[in-house]
């Protein structure tokens, strides 16, 4: 399934001019254009991922930049990868990120930042749950059809 940057934005709760910056600082997604669904759902996560770093920790975006290949590759791995992992860590000095099995980060790892990746995902799937519970409510009503005549 895809998505569109309006739901992305939504999903992640980042506005349309930060959507627009990120487009031109991030490569994975930079040749994202258009209305048109093109996020996937690992994009989605890895974009979530980048707001926790970019919002929550205040690190800029340009420090993330040189993570971000290896972060939408992580996002899009298999399924199963993903469920194995507890933590996605973010090595901002070396540029590597990796998924774990523990969110203990080494007293002496300087630049190293480890999120929760089951938090993330949850919290993820429970806005997209919400979302599809709020359209099951759209009713609409019956309409007659009438038959055309060809000319």
């Amino acid at each position: 399934m895809r998505y569109t940057p309006q739901q992305m934005r939504s999903l992640v709760g980042i506005k349309p001019e930060t959507e627009r910056y990120w487009k031109r600082i991030l490569g994975p997604i930079s040749g994202y254009e258009g209305h048109t669904a093109c996020y996937s759902l690992g994009d989605v996560l890895a974009l979530k991922l980048i707001a926790s770093l970019v919002q929550g920790l205040g690190i800029s975006i340009t420090r993330v930049e040189p993570l971000a290949i290896a972060l939408f590759e992580r996002c899009n791995s298999p399924l199963l990868e993903m469920r194995q992992a507890l933590a996605m860590v973010f090595d901002i000095t070396s540029g590597r990120v990796t998924m774990g099995a523990t969110l203990i980060i080494p007293a002496d790892s300087i630049g190293v930042i480890a999120i929760n990746l089951t938090k993330a995902i949850d919290e993820l799937r429970y806005q997209l749950l919400d979302a599809a519970d709020s359209q099951l409510g759209f009713t609409f009503a019956p309409t007659g059809l009438s038959k055309v005549k060809a000319s």
